[in-house]
């Protein structure tokens, strides 16, 4: 892999990226894809990257232990101890180092820094979300990362290197602008990510206290950290960070308002308002290697294609339909659904407008998603395929089809065997299948909200429709269908135009390099 030098006229920086998941080791989702892709791409440019992480159970297969080698032959190369006040005690936490190459392809190292206590109850044994202690274990979780870079600021710490900037990656990192500048004193400059601001883990002002014994009465009132009565990490965050990143430009202007467009009351509007001058919207990126060829290479797809030759599509149409076990039809618009069944993606208004869509329109559709999330959803679009035989799909993420179909490769199949891509979100920050479709030559059908309005051209790569509701999506995916159907011309146009486009993380990184730039001089 060819490494880029610095920005010319930029100093090479060392970064500590804190999240509390990452892809491939462990994620729940886009927020782990993004922070590998961004650490990947700022390596690339010629910036040395730390990455800071919880110890959790399974992590590349394995618990993670000393001296312990994964199926991947990544190495944990060294274990450290050290000693923080947690709960008004001493606790010891262990801190496991591994270098870990991007890729099996690459030979350029992230440092990876594992983080739980000693007897490993906090992380190691657990998945990444999902248990009442939350809130607590990622306060621990972000104490001893300030803690370390307090250690190797001063030159106790020998074996990390320390910061010249301090990368957050949502609520889970967002107490430790407190403990570096509050508790520490300490002035290493800080950027927190939004990644999403409907998941926070709040503590009671009193748990907060014995946690912390933190004694500055300030900070439990509205001016400091109290929010609605608890402490939130996200508010905590707004107010030490010295600047605030959301994953898309035009999110960045959605969280100013209450309600969020298409979301919930927005009770951090007021907190964010009053610390604008911080905010900047960057849009995520998606990997280099995302795209048609490699999955044909692979062996997902059958046939490669592109802008200038686009007949392999039509053979990955085909092999959708073998594999989703629709009518073999080229005729017909096939649209497609992938995500997560829930309410936040509009898959309950997805199945409210089908019924009539698929009695008047000469429609296929595959809806790929998650049982363990959706259940309900899952089982009214059964009952949907049994209205329609042949003409819908539904395909678990985790039930494959067939044994080299993958997730990720599942949802290429779908995305370069459809038409178009349909994704009535009510909000999304960024969105990574509206990018993966688009790579896919695959127009999208979308609300214009967050980073779907950032990434789709209306008329162009896709079709916005404004506010999600059952006749707006239906009258959208009409206008698509009208267009499939009558020019085909025009629709080939909207296939060419998506696949040109660009959303590597290679210009996501240097806006961010100029931020850290910015907030390193200022």
């Amino acid at each position: 892999m060819t490494r880029i030098p610095a920005t010319k006229g930029a100093k090479p920086r060392h970064i500590w990226m804190v999240t509390s998941e990452i892809s491939p080791l462990r994620t729940t989702g886009g927020l782990g894809h993004a922070v590998h892709g961004l650490s990947q791409a700022l390596v690339q440019a010629g910036h040395r990257v730390s990455v800071f992480v919880p110890a959790h159970a399974q992590t590349l297969g394995i618990t993670i232990r000393k001296g312990s080698e994964s199926r991947k032959k990544i190495i944990i190369d060294s274990l450290m101890d050290r000693e923080i006040i947690f709960r008004g005690k001493t606790e010891r936490a262990w801190i496991f180092r591994a270098d870990i190459p991007f890729s099996t392809e690459s030979s350029d190292l992230i440092k990876y820094y594992f983080i739980d206590n000693e007897s490993g109850t906090r992380f190691s044994n657990r998945k990444v979300y999902g248990y009442a202690d939350d809130a607590r274990r990622y306060l621990y979780f972000n104490q001893v990362v300030a803690e370390l870079a307090r250690l190797s600021q001063t030159g106790e710490e020998e074996q990390i290197e320390a910061p010249d900037i301090i990368h957050c990656h949502d609520w889970g990192t967002g107490y430790i602008g407190y403990f570096l500048s509050h508790v520490q004193k300490n002035q290493v400059p800080l950027v927190y990510n939004i990644h999403n601001l409907s998941y926070s883990k709040r503590l009671t002002p009193h748990a907060f206290y014995l946690l912390t014994r933190e004694e500055d009465k300030r900070l439990y009132s509205w001016e400091g950290m109290e929010f609605y009565g608890s402490i939130d990490p996200h508010k905590t965050a707004f107010i030490f960070s010295n600047r605030i990143v959301t994953v898309s430009p035009n999110y960045k202007n959605e969280i100013l308002s209450d309600p969020i467009p298409g979301g919930d009351t927005n009770l951090y509007a007021g907190v964010l308002q009053a610390n604008q001058s911080k905010l900047k919207g960057i849009l995520n990126g998606i990997p280099d290697y995302y795209g048609v060829d490699h999955f044909y290479k692979t062996g997902v797809l059958p046939e490669s294609y592109g802008p200038d030759n686009l007949e392999g599509k039509k053979a990955c149409r085909q092999h959708l339909q073998e594999v989703a076990e629709l009518k073999p039809h080229d005729q017909s618009l096939l649209l497609a659904s992938t995500g997560r069944w829930d309410e936040q993606k509009g898959t309950d208004l997805v199945l409210k407008v089908l019924p009539e869509l698929m009695q008047d329109l000469d429609l296929q559709f595959v809806s790929i998603g998650s049982e363990a999330r959706g259940k309900k959803f899952r089982r009214a679009f059964l009952r949907l395929k049994n209205r329609f035989p042949e003409r819908l799909a539904v395909l678990d993420f985790h039930a494959i089809p067939r044994p080299h179909l993958s997730a990720e490769n599942l949802e290429s199949l779908a995305l370069a065997g459809a038409d178009a891509l349909l994704m009535p979100s009510r909000f999304e920050p960024c969105g990574l299948s509206q990018m993966y479709a688009l790579k896919h030559g695959t127009p999208v059908i979308a609300n214009r909200t967050g980073g779907l309005a950032d990434t789709i051209e209306h008329g162009k790569t896709g079709f916005l429709f404004e506010g999600v509701t059952p006749e707006n999506i239906k009258q959208s995916i009409r206008d698509a269908y009208a267009i499939f159907k009558g020019n085909s011309q025009k629709w080939q146009s909207m296939i060419q135009a998506a696949m040109q486009k660009d959303f590597s993380w290679k210009a996501a990184a240097q806006e961010y390099i100029d931020l850290y730039q910015e907030v390193i001089q200022s």
